[in-house]
């Protein structure tokens, strides 16, 4: 073998330099394949002059390696995209906002409208939707058609939109480009045939192109000067002709080729292919998982996604960002909640061929659900579902062509953790159940899976709609290592994602604990559940109760003979009472004493043609009726009893035997046998006023006639439950309505949220929300620290564009200095620290920075204490991070005499413009409309004006037939109408007639709100109201939203 020489030495010692500190990478970035470790390959390096089209692997991320090697000669080129200063890469990586590359003038000028055109490129991403290719003409010198062409990534999907006058030709090719591997796209334009051909990978589609000519296609025989962008749109470029709005890509695009020709058989490339600008894009293709930015604790996986990484902790014991933390997040579930995740938007569903799910569970209980996910495609339904039956965990997978249904495991409910995990991959399904691993082949073709954006773990609503589940209950017991993909739905959860949402009465329980019973929760005297009975001579009833009133019937059955029996609490004892007949005032009575000191009381009741034994809290009587047997009818009422003006259980039950069947509550309690209402709420609402937002902003709860009733006098709020303010949000709401007059007027910031109405005093341009408190500062002895606690307005989102407070401190003829930064210091609604008096530098006050204070070498007048007079300093904040002082610290400096004083005043937050303009959008034509991501839940509102008598305001339609949607319409110059569809497939409607005409070109006031009691339609000062069925349900609306029309 021969030694290296020094110059090689040299290179080799730089090349390691560069990747040690992250600068060059030799790794391709590569596939992330959730069934296997991530593979590896060996580094591979290229000449850096080669014309080979392999995409290149060396990546450089510095410009001082760049200059270390001089560019490659225009003519030294060949077909493949580079840049001009560079030349060695033909890879990019888009991975910043506003990210693009430009292509025009000479460099395309043989990329002619009047051509066959071909555009040719490697890609990869993760994303769903990305800008890949814009084409259009740049400055047409005479009147011509629009012309536009867009090659997008959309829903994972490949997608060209080409775009001539008023037609728009769309063909759609591949699926599940967004998992982040190298797909090769082709896209062909046979200006002669009129045909759009578009591949990807080894799949092909072809579509007519609508409008073009047949004899002179665009009508086009010059040439014209076009552009086109790569990545993203820059920010100077006007869109000719139709907009199609699509997100800027981030990933890598490599092999870029243009090509163009009389004949779509006879293309040629344009070469060299040279970029006239670019804009934050890198050379290369680097993997952030292969730099020393990755720091995934070991053991975890780190994902690429190219502006930064994330870590999957799935297998490991570890959580947090970086999987760094030795912990497990454990939920407890009692049978009546669930959590749901929302993997995605409507917009941004995709179809996938990997798919993980995996939980730990421990449970007691047989017969739940565990995880359901659904989708459908191409009308075929596919799902997820997995549930715990027959003390088996139980799986069917279907991918649209048929069940992949199996049982795994034994005794499932020993109170024992148990570790659940299913992989699809491709056509392939691993389930793996602690030890025992099977493997499935699914049916047909199907390889995709596409699901609707909400899973559920662990329950969900209508769970008997879910098909697949073999388990309609919720479950009860505890979870950790929940994971979809790489997610920990737990952790997130804990941490308040928005995507994870807790559903349930009782408050998610972050520990272990053990659910031993579920019980069943009895709020009004007449609530109670039946159950049937097959026997008609015996009968054996056992359950525990709980309840804090001295009277109630317990259980009760009507006999064959006219009659009845109950099963009574009276005081201290529990009554059993026969009634043979109505009609004879004759009752046959025993009774057993008990403790009521204790919480919970076991009763059981045995009958046996003509023998009675009855056991409370292990004390028994065994009676003999001599004679007065009775036949029991066809079922036995639990709670209450069917008798008017019956004292029925307020309170709870629990282990609830008939004939020795266990009666499991999260069954009974979703079917017809419950009368009245019934809860799983582990007996901790029995008095429905103690629960979460029964009656909102401070209404008083009463319950009457066995029904909540709030009284919402004097709150601001109406409805059900005082949850509808009555008082407008902002100043520039009261204006829209005409109250411009200078006046004291009551606003409710947070509208429907937690926050009480405020005074607001209007003045003719100035805003004064007063809603913060002044504080009283005393300063104590020794090192202390002094929070005067302001009203917390982190949660009050003011709109202001321009706003200000003020704050004037003042010093006593006694040292009391400021010290800005050091001693003294706010906080902002934001956060943030606010160390300094104004808009002016960190620890000064405005006379500290034209250096004007009474000592010209401090920071503040107030700093100035030797002349022992008073001084003041005083500033006014109008930077949004120091808006909105919430918190004020003080520290006694250690030289400060007790006598010493100071004054602070903190000033009123001043709202001078607010910033609504912002978000005008303007209709031109009656065809514009904007699709946005849809309204799914809570409040929506937005104003408009028109000149026109009818129109489409908002418009979101079913995702599937008789799934709920809504549309607010203009029908008249005074009609507004508000249609929409419940989740019960009923459609409703609300009109409001407005005094004042709606299309004069003033602006008016929509607001739509709801809970489970109504549904408010809000126009101006004027709205109607919609009271909601006990079964019907107002959202959540899925799929998107279209704003000023519809398609």
């Amino acid at each position: 073998s021969k030694m290296a020489t020094p110059s090689q030495r040299k290179r080799i010692s730089l090349i390691v330099l560069l990747i040690l500190y992250g600068t060059a990478d030799v790794w391709c970035s590569l596939p992330v394949d959730l069934a296997a470790e991530e593979k590896v390959l060996p580094p591979t390096t290229l000449p850096l002059t080669s014309p080979s089209s392999s995409i290149t692997t060396v990546n450089v991320s510095t410009s001082t390696y760049a200059t270390a090697i001089p560019p490659i000669p225009p003519s030294d080129r060949d077909r493949f995209l580079t840049f001009a200063e560079s030349g060695h890469h033909q890879t990019f990586m888009f991975a910043k906002d506003n990210t693009y590359i430009q292509l025009d003038g000479d460099i395309i000028q043989r990329f002619q409208l009047r051509l066959c055109r071909e555009i040719s490129f490697k890609f990869r991403t993760r994303l769903p939707h990305g800008l890949l290719v814009y084409h259009n003409v740049k400055n047409p010198v005479f009147k011509m058609q629009p012309y536009a062409l867009y090659v997008i990534v959309e829903k994972g999907e490949l997608k060209v939109v080409h775009v001539f006058g008023k037609h728009l030709t769309s063909v759609t090719v591949g699926r599940a480009l967004n998992r982040d591997q190298w797909h090769s796209v082709v896209v062909t334009i046979d200006v002669h045939g009129a045909r759009l051909i578009a591949k990807v990978d080894h799949l092909k589609e072809e579509v007519y192109l609508k409008g073009l000519s047949f004899d002179t296609n665009y009508g086009i025989t010059d040439n014209l000067t076009s552009v086109i962008l790569i990545g993203g749109l820059s920010s100077e470029e006007k869109l000719h002709g139709v907009k199609y709005i699509i997100e800027s890509f981030v990933g890598c695009i490599s092999d870029m080729v243009l090509s163009s020709g009389k004949a779509a058989s006879d293309l040629l490339p344009i070469v060299p292919l040279i970029a006239t600008k670019h804009e934050n894009v890198k050379e290369g293709c680097i993997d952030k998982c292969r730099t020393m930015e990755n720091l995934c604790f070991g053991g975890s996986r780190c994902i690429n996604e190219y502006n930064g990484y994330r870590c999957d902790c799935f297998g490991t014991l570890y959580e947090e960002h970086l999987c760094d933390v030795f912990t497990a997040t454990v939920l407890t579930l009692r049978g009546s909640s669930y959590v749901s995740y929302r993997v995605y938007d409507w917009k941004d569903r995709v179809h996938s061929t990997s798919t993980r799910v995996s939980m730990h569970f421990k449970t007691r209980f047989d017969d739940s659900a565990l995880f359901y996910a659904s989708g459908q495609i191409d009308d075929k339904h596919h799902y997820i579902a997995l549930s715990i039956h027959d003390e088996k965990v139980a799986v069917q997978i279907d991918l649209g062509d048929g069940p992949v249904e199996d049982y795994l495991g034994e005794k499932v409910n020993n109170n024992m953790w148990h570790n659940l995990t299913v992989l699809l991959q491709d056509q392939t399904i691993y389930v793996y159940l602690d030890n025992i691993t099977e493997t499935y082949e699914v049916p047909g073709n199907a390889r995709y899976l596409c699901i609707d954006p909400e899973i559920y773990i662990c329950g969900g609503p209508d769970l008997q709609k879910m098909k697949g589940l073999k388990s309609f209950n919720n479950f009860a017991g505890n979870l950790k290592y929940v994971y979809y993909n790489d997610v920990s739905i737990l952790y997130e959860l804990k941490q308040n994602n928005p995507k994870v949402h807790y559903i349930g009465v009782l408050d998610p329980e972050f520990e272990e604990v053990d659910i031993e019973v579920i019980p069943i929760t009895y709020p009004f005297a007449t609530s109670h559940i039946w159950w049937p009975l097959n026997q008609s001579h015996t009968v054996n009833l056992k359950f525990d109760f709980k309840t804090s009133k001295n009277m109630a019937v317990l259980a009760y059955s009507q006999t064959s003979t006219q009659g009845y029996w109950e099963v009574r609490m009276v005081k201290e004892e529990i009554r059993f009472e026969l009634v043979s007949d109505v009609s004879k005032n004759v009752t046959a009575l025993k009774s057993v004493k008990f403790n009521v000191s204790n919480d919970w009381h076991n009763v059981e009741l045995d009958y046996r043609k003509g023998r009675i034994k009855m056991t409370v809290d292990q004390h028994n009587k065994h009676v003999q009726m001599f004679g007065l047997d009775f036949e029991l009818q066809d079922k036995i009422v639990i709670g209450s009893s069917l008798k008017p003006n019956n004292l029925g259980l307020i309170g709870c039950m629990r282990n609830i035997k008939i004939n020795g069947m266990l009666i499991e509550p999260r069954y009974v309690i979703r079917t017809e046998r419950v009368i009245g209402e019934v809860a799983i709420d582990d007996c901790r609402y029995v008095d429905p006023c103690t629960r979460p937002n029964t009656c909102e902003h401070g209404g008083i709860c009463s319950v009457r006639d066995d029904r909540v009733i709030c009284n919402c006098d004097n709150t601001g709020y109406i409805g059900e439950n005082c949850h509808f303010a009555t008082f407008r949000k902002t100043c520039e709401e009261l204006a829209l309505l005409g109250y411009t007059r200078n006046d004291v007027y009551l606003i409710d910031i947070d509208g429907n949220g937690k926050f009480p109405r405020h005074i607001l005093k209007r003045t003719l341009r100035l805003l004064w929300l007063n809603i913060i408190c002044q504080a009283k500062l005393t300063f104590v002895q020794h090192q202390a620290m002094i929070l005067a606690s302001v009203l917390n307005t982190e949660s009050l989102q003011l709109r202001c564009f321009k706003s200000s407070s003020h704050i004037p401190y003042t010093v006593g003829s006694i040292l009391s200095a400021l010290e800005l930064h050091s001693a003294t210091w706010f906080i902002s609604s934001s956060n943030n620290t606010v160390d300094f008096l104004g808009s002016v530098k960190r620890g000064y006050c405005p006379c500290g920075v034209n250096a004007t204070c009474v000592n010209a070498t401090k920071s503040c007048n107030c700093d100035s204490n030797e002349d022992g007079k008073w001084h003041s300093d005083e500033g006014t904040y109008v930077e949004p991070n120091s808006l909105g002082i919430t918190d004020m610290f003080f520290l006694q400096q250690k030289d400060l005499p007790e006598d010493a004083q100071g004054r602070i005043t903190l000033g009123p937050l001043e709202c001078v413009e607010t910033n609504t303009q912002r978000y005008v959008v303007t209709f031109t034509t009656s065809q514009s409309y904007i699709e946005v991501p849809g309204w799914r839940k809570g409040d929506i509102a937005f104003s408009f004006r028109t000149t026109g008598t009818s129109a489409i305001l908002l418009f979101q339609p079913p995702i599937r037939p008789n799934y709920p949607s809504f549309m607010v319409a203009l029908t008249s110059e005074h009609e507004l109408t508000f249609n929409f569809t419940l989740n019960t497939g009923t459609t409703r409607k609300l009109v409001i007639n407005s005094k004042r005409k709606l299309n004069g070109g003033e602006w008016h006031k929509i607001w739509i709100d709801y809970n489970f009691y109504h549904v408010r339609f809000m126009l101006n000062t004027e709205y109607q109201m919609l009271n909601l069925l006990l079964e019907e349900e107002f959202g959540p609306f899925e799929g998107s939203m279209f704003i000023g029309g519809a398609t």
